[in-house]
């Protein structure tokens, strides 16, 4: 199983999240406008979309 995965010392915590926008499945979910995004692992595919949106290089691919 391949899911995106976001490295929180790099997550810059921004407004209008480009990663929630790209994601397709709606697996990347910001709650707070003052907290992280997350990723809901149970609707992620490892597409890869949300890596290249993300301006701070905070997600990245893994395989679980």
């Amino acid at each position: 199983m391949i899911i995106a995965q976001i490295d929180f010392k790099k997550c810059e915590i921004c407004d209008s999240c480009t990663a929630v926008a790209s994601c397709a499945t709606r697996a990347v979910i910001k709650i707070d406008k003052d907290e992280s995004a997350a990723i809901d692992q149970a609707l992620c595919h490892g597409c890869g979309d949300c890596v290249l949106a993300c301006t701070y290089g905070a997600i990245s691919i893994m395989e679980v």
